[in-house]
């Protein structure tokens, strides 16, 4: 049986590469019964940086199960 995990990020600019370590992490180490939608809210943060997250969208790994993640901006 699949079980669906919802996981929220909140991130700036100076935390960016660290969420983006914490995703692959939780990519590398999921458990294969689970489904994990992960949502990440960010401000400020450079396009370089967004882009390593958003390739990171509906990643499948060895065993094909799938991490779903949505970045979305807010704004002050």
């Amino acid at each position: 049986m699949t079980k669906e995990i919802d996981i929220a990020f909140i991130t700036d600019d100076n935390y960016a590469m660290p969420t983006y370590v914490a995703l692959i992490s939780l990519l590398k180490n999921k458990n294969t019964q689970s489904v994990y939608n992960v949502y990440v809210l960010y401000s400020d943060v450079k396009a370089e940086h967004l882009k390593y997250m958003q390739n990171l969208i509906t990643k499948k790994d060895e065993n094909n199960s799938i991490l779903s993640v949505w970045v979305s901006c807010c704004r002050n």
